[in-house]
Parts: C-alpha cells; structure tokens; sequence
C-alpha cells in the first residue's frame, strides 16, 4: 500500500524503501535475476511490484555461495587438493583448483541461477 504526503496542496507518494526490503544482493544474486528478468518475465515483474525481488535474490545469492564453499571443500578433499600440493607445486595447485572452480560454477548455475 503506498501512502502519501501533504506538500502544499498537492498529495506525493510517499516511495522510500523500507528497511526490510533493502539487502545486499551479492553476484549470485544479480544472475539469478538477470536470469528471471529475461526468461521468467512474469514471475520477475511479479515479484517486483510486490516488493519481494530484492529479499528473494539476496536469499538465493546466499544459497548459490554457501553451495559453492561447500562443494569446493567437498571437491577438494574428493580429489586430495591440499596445501602441500600448494606448497610443492603451485601451478598444479592453481590447474586443480581452477578446474574446481570451474565446474562448481556449473553445478550452482544448474542447480540454483536457471530455476
């Protein structure tokens, strides 16, 4: 419900953001939106003009990055990538770690930026 306020003789909608509507959306986020905006128009305006995008997004941008730390550790122990690799041969560590990276970026766009 949009309220309003007296200046003068004229009545202005009154169109601050409320506290609870704004939060940090993070790169995650802002994809997954990208993503609706472009191919789920109805559900993007929707939520939109009901003042729910924002808390939407910045929840799924924070499961997309909690699910990519999760399975980058899970990734890297599958695989035996530790710091001694590090240590002993930086440019494999980087290689594997990359490749990692990679394919997380995969499973969370998957799983979570195209639904």
């Amino acid at each position: 419900m949009i309220s309003y306020k007296k200046c003068g003789d004229q009545l202005y909608p009154d169109l601050r953001a409320s506290e609870e509507r704004i939060r940090e959306v993070n790169i995650w986020g802002i994809r997954h939106g990208k993503y609706l905006k472009q191919h789920k128009k109805v559900i993007y305006y929707n939520m939109l003009t009901a003042g729910s995008l924002n808390r939407y997004l910045a929840e799924t941008g924070k499961q997309a990055a909690d699910m990519k730390a999760k399975l980058i550790d899970d990734m890297k122990r599958a695989e035996n990538i530790t710091e001694e690799l590090k240590a002993k041969d930086m440019m494999a560590w980087a290689q594997a770690m990359n490749s990692i990276s990679s394919r997380v970026d995969e499973i969370v766009y998957r799983e979570i930026i195209y639904k």
